[in-house]
């Protein structure tokens, strides 16, 4: 059976930290539901014109996005390894380069993987 968790003060905050030496690595305040119903409303609003941006202008963004990952992998992979205590050439090779790899392949490819098709479903 689902329970719902009670709110907690506004001035919460959940606290990362590092698991090897149980050191603060940073606070973020808490999201009450409120905030969290009118974020998704304001990405709802965001995805029209998200879904009205050109392909050219996606995969612009994507590798603009992308370069700024790779300039900032050291710190970005030392920050996962602090997190999750994974070495930082595994956080690299694990979690960084995927995504980059990833982000590269859609900005060229997702004109072609999102183009409207009819797919048929054979005999269902």
């Amino acid at each position: 059976m689902a329970q719902s968790i009670p709110a907690k003060l506004e001035t919460a905050e959940l606290i990362s930290r590092d698991p090897a030496t149980g050191e603060e690595i940073g606070r973020a305040p808490q999201t009450m539901p409120e905030d969290v119903a009118r974020a998704v409303g304001r990405a709802r609003a965001a995805q029209r014109d998200w879904a009205a941006t050109s392909f050219r202008a996606r995969a612009r963004l994507m590798m603009k996005t992308r370069k700024l990952i790779l300039k900032e992998i050291e710190h970005i992979a030392l920050l996962i390894s602090r997190e999750t205590g994974k070495p930082v050439a595994e956080a690299i090779a694990i979690e960084i380069t995927p995504s980059l790899d990833l982000m590269q392949f859609f900005a060229r490819h997702a004109e072609t993987l999102l183009r409207r098709e009819r797919i048929g479903l054979g005999l269902y």
